[in-house]
């Protein structure tokens, strides 16, 4: 027994683990022996040794892995003397002696889920893509528009897969003021005139969302003697929109996350709902000397009709800067095509495209 123990000595250090030299070529038959001890059930054995994998990789014909660690519970003396059976001898001692108490193995430790979640926020610019049919009726009256910037803030929510890849889904606020103008003929009549010195209009405007009713006043200067005056009035308008949506989609880290500087890109697509547009009528030009737009009228005019949902497909690029483990700065830009009208009437109709800019903090969360 001594002779055998000290030859056996070389298969343990000093804390009773096995050298790695030697699991290499000795596991096989351990596993081998080992899964033997019962005809369906894989078991640890617990005495004066047990064997506990480091590795939690298991499959049907697999109890431990090359890498097996020996805990000594009672005195290191015991241990090599056991050892000193050989590895292919202990694996069977196991399986024949009795008095050793046989205990299941233990289930694999369920993997650490590692979610992050982001608070960004930027600017968003909405260029509309408006029919030709509707453009070119309105060319006549001068009609524009303006593709303008706003503001936008989202919070994502991204799943890690792996270093390459992650899902992720979100819920994003915007709000975008537009504008609109063109011109029409109107006639000043004193006959008409509703009050002192004032005539009230209602009028269809155009707007990129379809025409709405405005309703507005001008007033006469005393001073005009006319009876009638034939005006060209340039209408200038606002719109200010709100938009929600849920962007979902994919983003690749094509050099992976280990660096401190993470380049990724990512495509998805927007479920939008356009919570409201609102009209406002900000001038009224009337180009005469006599005649001017009463700053009293009612600012705002009728809501188009509008459709509320709308699809978009996104494509973006952006850096991630690690400050730390848990914590880091990102930089996104997102290109965003509309997938269907928001406007929609006959051959008229309009889209949207965005251009979104943002910067925000993620934060790293580990859950098992």
């Amino acid at each position: 027994g001594e002779k055998k123990s000290n030859e056996s000595e070389h298969l343990f250090n000093k804390t009773g683990f096995m050298n790695d030299s030697v699991i290499e070529k000795e596991a096989t038959a351990i596993q081998k022996n080992l899964a033997n001890t019962t005809s369906d059930n894989p078991r640890i054995v617990k005495q004066n040794f047990q064997l506990l994998p480091l590795k939690k990789e298991f499959d049907e014909n697999k109890i431990i892995t090359k890498e097996v660690k020996i805990e000594a519970q009672a005195d290191l003396n015991n241990l090599k003397a056991l050892s000193g059976l050989g590895l292919e001898n202990l694996a069977r001692e196991i399986t024949l002696n009795d008095s050793i108490d046989v205990l299941p193995l233990i289930p694999d430790v369920e993997k650490e889920r590692i979610i992050s979640l982001s608070i960004n926020a930027g600017a968003i610019y909405w260029q509309h893509q408006i029919s030709d049919q509707y453009t070119n009726d309105l060319s006549p009256f001068d009609f524009n528009y303006g593709n303008d910037w706003g503001w936008q803030t989202s919070l994502l929510a991204t799943i890690h897969a792996n270093d390459y890849w992650t899902p992720f889904i979100g819920i994003q606020y915007e709000s975008v003021q537009v504008s609109s103008g063109h011109n029409s003929i109107l006639n000043y009549d004193t006959n008409n005139e509703q009050g002192a010195n004032t005539n009230t209009y209602t009028q269809n405007l155009a707007t990129p969302y379809g025409l709405s009713e405005a309703t507005f006043r001008l007033n006469r200067d005393e001073n005009f003697t006319d009876e009638i005056a034939d005006l060209t009035v340039d209408f200038k308008s606002t719109h200010q929109i709100q938009n929600w949506s849920m962007p979902l989609g994919l983003r690749v880290y094509p050099f992976g996350k280990k660096q401190r500087f993470q380049w990724n890109a990512s495509i998805g697509m927007g479920i939008n709902y356009l919570s409201s547009i609102e009209n406002q009528l900000k001038n009224v030009e009337t180009h005469h000397s006599f005649i001017q737009y009463s700053v009293d009228s009612p600012a705002m005019f009728e809501r188009p009709t509008i459709e509320k949902w709308h699809y978009d497909l996104r494509l973006a690029t952006g850096l991630d800067y690690f400050i730390n483990n848990g914590l880091q700065f990102n930089f996104q830009y997102n290109w965003v095509r509309g997938l269907n009208p928001v406007f929609q009437q006959g051959d008229y109709a309009t889209s949207i495209n965005r251009h979104q800019l943002s910067v925000g903090l993620v934060k790293t969360l580990n859950f098992k």
